[in-house]
């Protein structure tokens, strides 16, 4: 893609643009550094003066997994609510993951919960360094050298005070592990190595399934029988071989009772940015804003989201069908959407969009001043945590405080319309160029 750089000179741009990162680059330090004060202040020393605080998924899995060394089959015990989440009350809502996800975190049972969280907080920062890494070299395989070492030190650190890593962290959420399997799927499946991609799909597959969406490229690629065909097998493979640690019963226990019921609800809390909850929050009273529920899900929010998710997910195989030479692009397009499509999109969640985030800022820098207006916008409206409340919400009001508490929602939809929208203008004009219908 070649920059736009209207008539800045060359020299003038490159100073230009050192500035601006050097300035990127204070502001995100600045950012990464106030979050991670509060990361110390707010959970972790709470931790270590015997006050547990609230950390939801990491708790729960923690938890989880110390029952699981202490006995397999009592992987879901901790599950107290009738129905497991449906009914509001007081009781527990324990592991809701699928039985392979719970090794990732049996080693982490053996401490205790303050020095697990610590530990697996660093892992999960090395991860998103090595997230970056690993689109670095995918740029690098599509694109050439697109930026110098030190630009991507200013990326990786903004990536790092982006507030869906933010809450990654704080909640202990696994969703950086699943963006860097996403990511050597990717990487793994552009080299035609469809033995390790579908090896990469299935471990992603069976810590949160929303690498399986990658499949919808999948009819597109080179040999798509042999790489459906090698994502199948170690999905099957998989569990078989880990049958001496995960009882067979665990994968019935939460196929046929846990994820029916997990897929039935949702939340209206703001900090669900999917179209499910963006939905139940339009159709529920404003007090609903900040409630974790769980709704079950009207069925009209379910008509419509099942809906956009054909036409998302179809809309995107369409266009790799076109343009099938820009693999990141379109992969990046895929994972982006996944958080609006499921019926829990965290925050943290959004994680998966940062390849998308990263095409968007890469080429926002070779766009002069108004790339850099650009640029600034993204990370602004990415860096607050969806959770955080509307201080304006009382004076706006209305559609403002729901543009304001969806603002992921739109900033990631709004961006895969653009991105294909201009793949099918260049396919149609390519198309016109050399004469061929279109």
């Amino acid at each position: 893609m070649k920059p736009e750089t209207g008539n800045l000179k060359p020299e003038f741009r490159n100073r230009a643009r050192t500035v601006f990162l050097v300035v990127v680059m204070l502001a995100a330090l600045g950012a990464l550094a106030y979050e991670w004060r509060n990361l110390l202040t707010d959970y972790v020393l709470p931790l270590f003066a015997g006050r547990t605080g609230f950390f939801a998924d990491f708790q729960f899995f923690h938890d989880g997994a110390r029952r699981f060394l202490l006995s397999p089959d009592d992987l879901y015990a901790g599950n107290t609510r009738d129905g497991f989440l449906l009914i509001r009350s007081a009781a527990r809502i324990d592991y809701g993951y699928p039985p392979t996800a719970v090794l990732l975190f049996a080693p982490l049972a053996t401490l205790p919960l303050r020095w697990a969280f610590v530990v697996f907080t660093a892992f999960s920062a090395a991860l998103v360094l090595a997230s970056v890494l690993l689109f670095r070299t995918l740029a690098r395989e599509e694109l050439g050298e697109v930026e110098p070492r030190w630009a991507w030190i200013v990326l990786a650190v903004l990536v790092l005070s982006l507030g869906s890593v933010y809450v990654t962290f704080i909640f202990g959420q696994v969703n950086a592990v699943v963006l860097v399997l996403c990511l050597l799927y990717v990487l793994t499946v552009k080299r035609g190595q469809y033995v390790w991609a579908g090896l990469f799909l299935a471990a992603g597959f069976w810590l949160k399934f929303y690498p399986l969406y990658l499949l919808v490229l999948a009819p597109f690629e080179r040999r798509p029988l042999r790489l459906l065909l090698s994502a199948g097998l170690w999905i099957l493979t998989i569990p078989i071989v880990l049958l001496p640690f995960l009882p067979f019963h665990l994968y019935t226990e939460y196929f046929l009772k846990i994820y029916p019921e997990l897929a039935r609800e949702t939340a209206p809390h703001v900090y669900n940015q999917s179209l499910t909850g963006f939905l139940t929050r339009l159709l529920s009273p404003k007090s609903a804003l900040f409630d974790w529920g769980p709704y079950v899900i009207d069925t009209r929010v379910r008509f419509v989201n099942g809906i956009a998710t054909a036409v998302l997910l179809g809309w995107l195989a369409v266009n790799y069908h076109l343009q099938r030479e820009r693999k990141l692009l379109h992969y990046a397009c895929v994972l982006a959407v996944t958080p609006l499509i499921v019926t829990y999109g965290w925050g943290g969640t959004y994680m998966l969009a940062i390849p998308l985030v990263l095409i968007v800022l890469i080429n926002a820098l070779r766009r002069g001043p108004a790339g850099f207006a650009l640029f600034a916008a993204v990370w602004l409206v990415l860096l607050l945590p969806a959770y955080r409340p509307f201080a304006l919400g009382d004076r706006f009001g209305g559609f403002v405080e729901h543009l304001y508490y969806s603002r992921y929602f739109y900033l990631v939809l709004l961006t895969v319309a653009a991105i294909t929208g201009s793949n099918l203008r260049r396919f149609v004009r390519d198309r016109k160029t050399d004469g061929s219908p279109c």
